[in-house]
């Protein structure tokens, strides 16, 4: 589902919470930027209910560039991960 689709369920489950979908749609965005922000920040984002969103640091690692064969080191960075919750991953099993 893309971000647009995603927004047009949001403004249908609305009915008629916002005067137009302009706000509705300001509405939407500022809620993805506020999350946004919070995991720059570094902060743990948890929505109960739906799943918590955390950073997690891989470790350095020895590959393989598949272009030039060459060895090659991919370093230390941190990457999002998500955990669903015991309900949503029930639901969905």
């Amino acid at each position: 589902m893309s971000r647009k689709d995603l927004f047009e369920k949001f403004y249908e489950k609305c009915d008629g919470m916002f005067p137009n979908k302009a706000a509705a749609k300001a509405a939407f965005n500022n809620l993805f930027d506020v999350m946004s922000d919070a995991l720059i920040d570094g902060e743990e984002l948890g929505i109960t209910g739906f799943g918590k969103f955390y950073f997690a640091k891989l470790k350095a690692r020895n590959g393989i560039n598949p272009r030039t064969k060459e060895p090659m080191v991919f370093p230390e960075h941190r990457v999002v991960r998500f955990d669903a919750a015991k309900s949503l991953a029930d639901s969905i099993r």
